[in-house]
């Protein structure tokens, strides 16, 4: 599965582990979680296409219309690669292609990597913006317009995507013996070997593995603690002013009051954004823990005496990212009446 440690290895080679797990357990567990992950997949795709196209009909004159918008096209570009990735995963686990497992990085495993740490940067973007319009509600509207925020969400693509295309220029494809099998199958050639891509590589797996799932998993997790606290401080605000105003409580409910209406909305959204953190935040602990394991552990890696848990933890991790993924449309679905309604409108004007 996705090696971020070893993505910067002169040589790699597929060694079988020391038989921590039975190997038929092992292809079981791998076979069961790469197959659920394929299922998880192809639904991704469906829902982030019907996001993109909901949220371009629901227009952008509103800027988190156009960060979920960015964020639907980080998820499918994440999800794509992982699909073809499945079935090579299968197809190298029962040996029914000429292919090792190294394929993957190239063709799945890079891309993916590269198109979650986006979403993990949007996904960022969007907890500060909720943040901002609780801390300054009246102020968030002038520092964060549309045209500001389509900029920083290019910036976000430029800077995430570039560095994993090194990987390109030290690897290409070709043929190799493998003793484990005992087989020359197509594997990765190292293409161009120099200090300077190494160094960038070796750079790139600390920045892609270690610094952004740390970095935006917490900053994330903080801005999710202030937006509930917050929610919930509102809550108990609003309930207190009804309270105090009875004979209102019908016309607040019925939305005759703008006031009311406007609170309702920006509560919803802030629901939206809590409910798309949390989700984020679970996605990234199995990548966390390995990552904090492998510098407590060196023999935990894709090719060292802990292989066989390595590959089903990041099993187990590629599933929850691509279900992180691939769960959008439920959230907005259940949350916000208008993304419902809108969506509801453009599928019956499809069965028309």
């Amino acid at each position: 599965m996705l090696d971020c440690k070893n993505c910067s290895d002169h040589h790699t080679s597929e060694v079988l582990a020391l038989g921590e797990i039975p190997e038929n357990v092992y292809n079981l567990s791998l076979t069961v979680l790469v197959s659920l992950g394929l299922f998880v997949n192809i639904f991704g795709v469906t829902g982030n296409v019907l996001i993109i196209i909901v949220y371009s009909r629901m227009g952008f004159s509103d800027s988190t219309n156009i960060s979920l918008v960015a964020l639907a096209i980080a998820d499918l570009g994440s999800i794509l690669p992982s699909i073809y990735g499945c079935f090579m995963v299968l197809a190298a686990i029962y040996e029914q292609l000429p292919l090792s497992m190294q394929i993957l990085r190239l063709v799945s495993s890079w891309p993916h990597i590269a198109l979650t740490r986006v979403t993990a940067c949007i996904t960022c973007f969007i907890s500060l913006e909720r943040c901002l319009c609780v801390m300054m509600p009246l102020k968030v509207k002038s520092i964060i317009t549309a045209r500001r925020t389509v900029y920083i969400l290019v910036l976000i693509y430029l800077i995430i995507i570039p560095p994993v295309s090194m990987m390109y220029f030290k690897w290409s494809v070709g043929w190799k013996f493998f003793a484990a099998r005992n087989e020359t199958l197509i594997g990765l050639v190292v293409s161009r070997d120099d200090t300077l891509i190494n160094s960038v590589i070796k750079s790139g797996g600390t920045y892609y593995c270690t610094f952004l799932p740390l970095a935006t998993g917490t900053f994330v997790t903080v801005c999710t603690i202030y937006l509930t606290v917050s929610l919930r401080r509102s809550k108990r605000w609003r309930d207190t002013i009804t309270a105090s105003s009875v004979p209102d409580a019908s016309k607040t409910e019925k939305g005759k009051s703008g006031a009311p209406a406007t609170v309702s909305k920006e509560e919803r959204t802030v629901k939206i954004v809590i409910a798309v953190a949390i989700t984020f935040v679970v996605s990234m602990l199995p990548l966390i823990g390995t990552n904090i394991t492998k510098h407590i552990e060196a023999e935990y890696s894709s090719l060292g005496r802990y292989s066989m848990v390595y590959n089903v933890v990041g099993a187990v991790s590629d599933l929850l990212e691509n279900i992180n993924a691939s769960i959008n449309l439920i959230i907005y679905y259940k949350m916000s009446s208008k993304f419902r309604e809108h969506l509801l409108i453009f599928l019956n004007k499809g069965k028309n």
